[in-house]
């Protein structure tokens, strides 16, 4: 494990950070994407097994979260 005088001084530690960082705004961008095509299936009709069957990135507790926003909207 790099020590914090490592991440603070050390040049590669300052690229090691960036990386780090770039890793979970990609992450997070890719999750929201995730989320949104989960969204669009879901309001189109799609079934949850289908929704979980091809994106299987995203936890099954989050598509049915979806699911259930997009039910209470509906109804």
């Amino acid at each position: 494990m790099k020590s914090v005088k490592y991440f603070k001084e050390a040049e590669e530690g300052d690229a090691a950070k960036m990386c780090d960082l770039l890793d979970k705004i990609e992450n997070k961008g890719k999750l929201e994407a995730n989320r949104e095509t989960a969204k669009l299936f879901l309001i189109n009709g799609a079934s949850l097994e289908l929704v979980e069957k091809s994106i299987p990135d995203l936890p099954k507790d989050e598509i049915q979260e979806i699911f259930n926003s997009i039910a209470k909207k509906e109804s």
